[in-house]
């Protein structure tokens, strides 16, 4: 699945050149997946999120690691990505 994330600053302005970490959290990703974000904001994920025997839901997690040399720093909780069974 295509998954989307966007790095803003307290304005609520973009921030490109943000390195987005995407790691299992309570559902399992093969390994950890790193994308850029684009002068937009934007970081794009192809994940394939998968959950255990008998799991209805899990999550995948976030960190944010915020540009060399900048002065932002990810000090809020990021949003998790809600993985439901079909």
């Amino acid at each position: 699945h295509t998954v989307e994330v966007v790095a803003i600053d307290p304005d609520g302005q973009p921030v490109s050149d943000t390195t987005v970490i995407a790691r299992s959290g309570s559902a399992r990703l093969d390994g950890v997946e790193t994308a850029t974000t684009d002068e937009e904001g934007i970081a794009e994920f192809e994940l394939s999120p998968e959950l255990g025997a008998n799991q209805r839901d899990g999550t995948v997690e976030f960190d944010i690691k915020p540009p060399a040399g900048s002065d932002y720093a990810d000090k809020r909780e990021n949003a998790a990505l809600l993985v439901v069974s079909e």
